[in-house]
């Protein structure tokens, strides 16, 4: 089976996972999970960076501003610039993707 042809891991199939090899309750998996996306939108709302050993990093990115023409009517509209977040592999979870695509 290709990689790009898998389906994506859904949350519910990460908290079952999580919840048995923690031996956590789901709802405790949850509150975790709940919490960490909490507080990694407000570290990157910081413009802070967040890092993982063995897993990356994540950035707050800058999206320029844009230029938009409105189909119906033909108006040009400026988009502001915004935050994005950016995620940058650790190597070593880019070793062992590629040890997998060997696999296939």
């Amino acid at each position: 089976m290709n990689i790009f042809t898998r389906k994506p891991m859904k949350d519910r199939e990460i908290i079952k996972r999580l919840s048995s090899r923690l031996n956590w309750k789901k709802h405790e998996v949850e509150a975790m999970l709940a919490a960490f996306i909490e507080i990694t939108g407000k570290q990157l709302g910081n413009n802070d960076t967040i890092s993982f050993h063995g897993l990356g990093q994540f950035e707050a990115g800058k999206e320029s501003a844009k230029i938009s023409v409105n189909p119906a009517d033909g108006k040009h509209y400026i988009i502001p610039p915004r935050l994005t977040a950016v995620f940058k592999p650790a190597p070593i979870l880019e070793s062992y993707i590629k040890t997998l695509n060997n696999h296939e």
